[in-house]
């Protein structure tokens, strides 16, 4: 694998050591010794594709806990007994701290991926990509430690792909080997994403890649994963002719697949898509039947850690509703694939994770769960279906609760949700508790995600918004409000990567994101574009969680490019660029008794439409005497027009060590 490592920009040369040691510098006789054992998947050890071992090299980085500090590295450093598939690291490390160590192994010599420990993350080039390439395998961990003596552990990887698998019955047949007597080759593309953070497993955003035409005569002596049903004696009809690794999310998704097959060098018939295929990290995707011959009768299954066991889950297709009810109750992977009214997911327990495609329009599903920890439920909504009423069953004696649910959908879709609103009433509840919310590539219009609640006290964490459109708005596409009891549990919410454009009639109090009294974990807002809000473009306010909002565009907002009122937490707003009809950026009613530390930096903030007494920065009057705050504001850019001040600061006492004389950087 051909690593470089990147810190600030400047090249740095990376450490590779060939045999089985790492030389480190030494912290001191009161260090700890760490060691650990790295293993790969035991089930691996079987000869067939994805066995682990082409993956025989390990490379890892030490870090600060929970920052970028790199401590301690090593590239390529050890390499994976062939046999028992693991390799023993030993660290010193200093005792009474706390680390984070990623993992990464891959083929030796390849250049597939690029690790730059100053973001965490791995790159995956899809230059030259082509399947059945064994080589592309790769595995990760990412383990948190204190180190309070010596330490013995044992670390097992995983594969952050889901390996994409079709298998045919006919290509033995005297049909297929005239059609193709030149050698078939099999081409793939689909949708995968293209960077992976070795520390939070999260992806960045997807994008479309194409696998080129790989002889399917290079996988053929591998046996096709095939998994009859338990006690079936059946042997196995089937032949690899396309194997892809495929990154993917963390989470069950569903992405399309289209393959092409070829005679030689020419498409040899209609290329074959297979929609809403599911696919999940460190699983197999097996689609096999008689592809060549008679593509329109395929099985679809998803097999857990690559290893055959008895998880076998072709996909549920139902009608009805009692149909879809069962299937619901049974868990895997269900398609409605007819008109239907309502499906209640309330009443419902799935016995494993749920993925329930609509690939045909149902008018209303009722959400909520009385489980405290369900299987994961994915709803995902066809290209160009309508998509579902979301109904939460509330009242005054029962709340509802949703936990660990995502909604996915399709931004090429024709059709568009009309909102997700569990606001609740003093009559109606709504929602009480939401642990676990995704929405993915979902194109919203009219209105967005309204999580507002009434109950006391409230649990809503774990929320997160990525990948979406919003289009024609007339209300917030996000809105987050709480009455901030003692007791609450809000935070740990995500808001990035999503496109915000307003109706010329939408509501005029309306903010753009609105996130109203967080009370513990993170709200994280990052490489959004917000246009044209009636409002504030961000409305902040009374959040006791630490805030990031990094890297959005907010324009034409008819107020407020991004107003934060009563700061508790640590706030970064860097790298945005803002344009606004009154402040650019305005923190106000700092409240006493907190000291909030607050940076502002790399903002490029455009004034030329506002009027004479707003300013571009504004860190503003208090709410109580006493108020101060940490303040680090710097480097920000003046992108056009003339306010009455670029930057002001009023009633709000600087902490010793706060640094804001040159608050722009021109």
């Amino acid at each position: 694998m051909k690593k470089i490592f990147l810190f600030g920009g400047i090249a740095a040369m990376a450490l590779s050591v060939a045999s089985c040691s790492s030389e480190l510098d030494q912290p001191g006789s009161a260090d700890g010794n760490v060691h650990f054992r790295v293993q790969l998947p035991a089930q691996m050890r079987t000869r067939a594709f994805a066995d682990g071992k082409t993956a025989s090299t390990l490379t890892y980085a030490v870090y600060e806990s929970g920052t970028k500090n790199l401590v301690t590295q090593g590239v390529d450093a050890y390499t994976f007994d062939p046999e028992t598939l693991t390799a023993d690291v030993t660290l010193q490390l200093v005792n009474g701290k706390k680390y984070d160590i990623v993992f990464w192994a891959d083929a030796p010599g390849q250049n597939f991926y690029k690790f730059e420990p100053s973001t965490q993350e791995v790159t995956v080039s899809y230059t030259s990509l082509s399947g059945n390439d064994e080589t592309r395998d790769a595995f990760f961990k990412c383990q948190t430690f204190d180190v309070t003596g010596p330490i013995n552990e044992t670390v097992e990887l995983r594969r952050p792909f889901a390996q994409v698998n079709l298998g045919t019955d006919d290509l033995q047949t005297d049909a297929v080997k005239q059609a193709y007597a030149d050698g078939l080759k099999v081409a793939l593309s689909t949708t995968a994403y293209s960077t992976l953070n070795l520390v939070n497993g999260q992806v960045g955003k997807p994008t479309a890649v194409s696998f080129a035409a790989a002889p399917a005569a290079d996988c053929t002596s591998q046996p096709f994963p095939y998994n009859p049903i338990a006690g079936a004696a059946t042997p196995n009809p089937y032949e690899y002719i396309a194997m892809d690794y495929i990154l993917v999310d963390a989470a069950k998704d569903v992405i399309d697949l289209t393959y092409t097959f070829y005679n030689g060098t020419a498409a040899n018939q209609q290329p074959l898509t297979v929609s809403n295929v599911p696919v999940q990290r460190n699983y197999r995707t097996n689609i096999y039947g008689s592809v060549l011959t008679s593509p329109a009768n395929l099985k679809v299954e998803i097999i857990p850690d690559f290893a055959g066991d008895d998880y076998n889950t072709e996909i549920a297709q139902v009608t009805t509703a009692d149909q879809a009810a069962a299937a619901i109750q049974a868990g895997g992977n269900v398609s409605v694939s007819a008109p239907l009214e309502l499906l209640d997911l309330s009443a419902s327990t799935p016995a494993k994770p749920l993925v329930l495609t609509l690939n045909a329009p149902v008018k209303q599903i009722k959400l909520g769960t009385a489980e405290a920890d369900p299987q994961p439920t994915t709803i995902y909504v066809a290209k160009d279906v309508a998509y579902p009423q979301f109904l939460f069953p509330g009242s005054k004696s029962q709340t509802p609760h949703i936990r660990n649910l995502t909604i996915k959908g399709d931004l090429s879709s024709s059709e568009r949700c009309h909102g997700f609103d569990a606001q609740g009433s003093a009559s109606n509840p709504g929602v009480q508790t939401i642990d676990g919310l995704t929405f993915d590539n979902v194109p919203f219009t009219e209105y967005g995600i309204n999580v507002a609640f009434t109950a006391n006290p409230q649990t809503t964490r774990n929320i997160t918004v990525t990948n979406c459109d919003f289009a024609d708005l007339k209300k917030s596409a996000f809105s987050l409000q709480t009455n901030g009891y003692t007791g609450d549990n809000v935070g740990n919410i995500v808001i990035e990567n999503n496109t915000i454009q307003y109706a010329a009639d939408a509501v005029s109090n309306t903010n753009g994101i609105y996130i109203l009294s967080t009370t513990g974990g993170t709200v994280t807002i990052k490489n959004n574009t917000v246009n044209g809000a009636p409002y504030h473009g961000m409305m902040l306010g009374n959040n006791k969680a630490d805030m990031t909002v990094q890297d959005n565009t907010v324009t034409a907002c008819k107020q407020d490019g991004i107003k934060m009122d009563q700061p508790y937490g640590n706030i970064g707003i860097n790298g945005n660029t803002i344009q606004a009809a009154h402040y650019g950026i305005r923190i106000a009613r700092f409240v006493a008794d907190y000291n909030p530390v607050l940076t502002i930096s790399g903002n490029k903030i455009d004034q030329s439409g506002a009027a004479k007494f707003y300013y571009g920065i504004y860190v503003g009057y208090s709410s109580a005497s006493g108020s101060h705050a940490t303040l680090d504001i710097f480097g920000n850019i003046k992108a056009g027009g003339e306010p009455n001040n670029w930057f002001n600061l009023v009633t709000v006492t600087p902490d010793e060590g706060s640094n804001y004389a040159t608050p722009f950087a021109d």
